[in-house]
């Protein structure tokens, strides 16, 4: 393995970051938690739609299509992650996105991290990963 540097691991991080900070566009969907967000929620498609409402998951209501759509805009927004991004780019990326703050073992970034790359392991990294600890608690406290 070529010898990595935080520099070239940053700008790895910078091309995750973009992309899972996209959002999906609006659609015949939306998010009720009260009764007052599903009236207002269901009156805004009703505006552009008569087509039956379902509950999605996580508090979402929407049409079928609106529903899939919002479920394919992220699966393929994952395929590009996966296709455009390095493990230790999402790494780092999650590190320093408070990930080290509240877990200096670095857990969580490598369970993130392992969601698009199931085979990462810390220890294929470790020296920059030691790296991205210490600028981490460099910049933190």
């Amino acid at each position: 393995m070529k010898k990595l540097t935080l520099k070239k691991v940053k700008k790895e991080a910078l091309i995750y970051r973009e992309l899972k900070n996209q959002e999906a566009p609006d659609g015949e969907y939306f998010y009720a938690f009260s009764q007052e967000q599903f009236d207002k929620g269901l009156l805004e498609i009703r505006k552009t739609t008569n087509a039956e409402v379902f509950q999605g998951s996580y508090g979402m209501i929407g049409t079928k299509k609106g529903i899939e759509e919002f479920n394919a805009f992220y699966s393929n927004r994952d395929k590009r992650i996966k296709e455009q991004c390095t493990p230790i780019g999402i790494f780092y990326e999650e590190y320093q996105n408070h990930e080290g703050e509240y877990d200096l073992n670095q857990n969580t970034a490598e369970v993130i991290t392992k969601k698009y790359f199931p085979n990462f392991s810390p220890t294929d990294y470790a020296d920059i990963i030691k790296q991205i600890r210490k600028e981490w608690l460099d910049n933190c406290c």
